[in-house]
């Protein structure tokens, strides 16, 4: 669930964040403006009121936010399609095949932290290791139906 949460990051952070980095950690936030529920999609912010990332939020985890989009984008069901498609086809590029077992998609490695998909012949072992992922984001139909190429 998508939420209208800002969140404001130290300075130190919001250096961080534009270089790259996935993760916001518990002590890197100053403020949080708005409700919101773990799991949520939020809005991070830097002490000037800068957009820097959307992600989603955790708040029993020492990582509070996992960066999905540097974007001002909308997060949901066809930006989720559309990042596992991204990584599904990038493996066909290094010359796997549909035919052959490899990791589909390695969680921060292909920007969808907390995700990871193994195919081994016509099986898809899918991992949810945060709570962003386990709550529904994106389900295993979603993501078996995007291999179907």
């Amino acid at each position: 669930m998508s939420s209208d949460t800002r969140v404001k990051v130290t300075d130190r952070c919001a250096k961080r964040v534009p270089s790259g980095h996935l993760w916001i950690f518990d002590n890197e936030i100053r403020d949080i403006g708005g409700s919101y529920s773990n799991g949520d999609i939020v809005s991070v912010f830097d002490s000037r009121g800068n957009f820097l990332a959307k992600g989603y939020i955790n708040e029993n985890s020492k990582i509070a936010i996992r960066i999905l989009s540097f974007y001002e984008e909308e997060i949901g069901k066809e930006f989720f399609k559309n990042r596992i498609e991204n990584a599904l086809n990038h493996r066909l590029t290094l010359g796997f095949s549909l035919q052959d077992s490899f990791r589909v998609l390695f969680s921060e490695g292909d920007l969808l932290p907390g995700l990871t998909v193994d195919k081994y012949n016509n099986i898809l072992s899918v991992q949810f290791s945060t709570f962003g992922k386990r709550d529904n984001r994106y389900s295993e139909r979603d993501i078996q139906s995007t291999g179907n190429h």
